[in-house]
């Protein structure tokens, strides 16, 4: 059956798209597989589980059924002149049979042979549709909400399956490569002046980054850096734009509404650093169907899946930002707000669970703190070491599940997490929401780089800060 299938749409599909056919025949099985594992294709229990040709057979049952077309999220196909009757009668269209009948009269005794002639003309025409509908319901029930199903995190060959298959940048898939190498800090006046929100030429200027991704990234990768999705103001780093301006960056990127988008990266914890970063700020606009790759860019080619060294150029989309931010980010002045007992919701360690993504020798003062030498000391009074390094094992893969929870900190009330310029916390919050969205974690943007700027006398615990050497 599948060989049918696979020679129908081969003869009605260009010479250079057998190929590409031939491809999704190949990698079918990894894709059935995926969708047994998430839960899109259920095996029967008293069989042997999902084949290709049972994934055939079940479309051509569905091909021959006569059903009224219905709405939802079921397959539909071109069955409407797919009837029983043409199934037990080999009858012509009216049409021609107008036209035997004539012949019929003016040249007597033709009837049959040329009513036969056509009936297998048309027969076989019926049959080539039938292998059409069949295989295009194949492909769609392969791949029909498979971005719905995506989880938050995803390993490289669930993303592996996604490239082969074709689906990114086509069946609603968008990937970024959110690579990034931490520069100075930008003088703001002039960013401001110069820069502010001008994307096309800031993606023009080029960069570091932006030269490692085009020598190697995964298949299909658009090149989505948090320096330029954010702005360097007078306290923070990374600044959060308005949604009405940042919504035309990701539309540069080519995003259209409700398409779902896969994060990766290379470097620090696992190459997920960054691109975790650029997760959390998608986050704050508005963007729900979003995936880490856990691993990044080193899992991935550790794998020894594709790389591409051609760098990735689509139209612009039509995505829209949603103003989220204060949902999913507190800003300083929120976190010394004071209630009518003069208390700082910062001192409120009874009602939320602050934690600090730095590494713990950070947090603990026994090495350079990345803050200033005047600051007093290494952390702020009340907050819990949590590093966001520690959430990556050995293999630069994400711990299990268990393993991260019981890494946060005991509690039913809401996180709020810092390090020094909201990256580290960026990281920690994707990955704790994603296995225990209970958390409701928030960070604070400016971080501590923020904090000794304005209030240092914050930072008042821990050891004295060691000072870069």
């Amino acid at each position: 059956m599948i060989q049918n299938v696979t020679e129908g749409v081969s003869n009605i599909l260009s010479a250079e798209k057998v190929r590409g056919w031939k491809l999704i025949i190949k990698t079918m099985p990894r894709i059935i597989d995926y969708g047994r594992s998430e839960g899109i294709l259920q095996s029967k229990a008293d069989g042997p589980g999902f084949n290709i040709p049972g994934i055939v057979l079940a479309a051509q049952e569905e091909a021959h059924a006569v059903k009224e077309t219905k709405n939802g999220d079921k397959v539909n196909l071109p069955t409407n002149d797919i009837t029983v009757m043409h199934e037990a009668i080999p009858f012509l269209p009216v049409p021609v049979a107008l036209v035997c009948l004539f012949l019929n009269i003016v040249i007597p005794g033709s009837e049959f042979i040329r009513n036969e002639m056509f009936a297998v003309q048309y027969r076989e025409a019926l049959q080539q549709r039938r292998q059409e509908a069949v295989a295009t319901a194949a492909i769609e029930a392969l791949t029909k909400n498979m971005s719905g199903a995506l989880k938050k995190i995803i390993d490289a060959k669930t993303l592996q399956s996604l490239v082969a298959a074709g689906s990114i940048n086509k069946e609603g898939i968008r990937l970024f490569d959110c690579t990034f190498f931490p520069t100075q800090y930008p003088d703001y006046r002039r960013f401001k002046e110069e820069s502010y929100g001008k994307f096309p030429e800031l993606i023009a200027a080029g960069s570091r980054a932006y030269s490692a991704y085009a020598a190697a990234h995964i298949p299909g990768a658009v090149h989505c850096t948090q320096g330029i999705a954010t702005y360097p103001s007078r306290y923070e780093r990374f600044t959060y734009y308005p949604a009405d301006i940042f919504e035309q960056y990701i539309q540069l990127l080519g995003v259209h509404k409700d398409e779902h988008i896969i994060v990766y990266g290379r470097g620090p914890q696992g190459g997920m650093l960054f691109a975790g970063k650029v997760a959390w700020i998608l986050k704050s606009y508005g963007q729900e169907k979003l995936s880490l790759l856990d691993g990044g860019l080193e899992n991935w080619t550790k794998n020894k899946f594709e790389l591409s060294n051609q760098p990735i150029q689509l139209p612009k989309g039509d995505w829209t930002a949603k103003d989220r931010i204060g949902d999913f980010n507190i800003p300083y002045e929120e976190l010394l707000q004071k209630d009518a007992d003069g208390k700082e919701f910062i001192e409120k360690i009874d009602e939320c669970r602050f934690v600090d993504a730095r590494v713990r020798g950070q947090f603990d003062g026994t090495e350079d703190s990345g803050l200033d030498p005047y600051v007093p000391a290494t952390r702020i009074h009340g907050f819990t070491s949590m590093p966001s390094a520690e959430l990556v094992n050995q293999e630069g893969l994400l711990k299990s599940e268990q393993e991260i929870k019981k890494m946060i900190p005991s509690g039913s009330s809401p996180v709020v997490a810092i390090c020094n310029l909201g990256v580290q916390a960026s990281l920690l919050s994707y990955v704790m929401d994603s296995v225990d969205s209970t958390t409701r974690p928030r960070i604070y943007p400016g971080s501590l780089k923020e904090m000794e700027k304005r209030n240092p006398k914050k930072i008042s615990a821990g050891k004295a800060n060691i000072p870069p050497q």
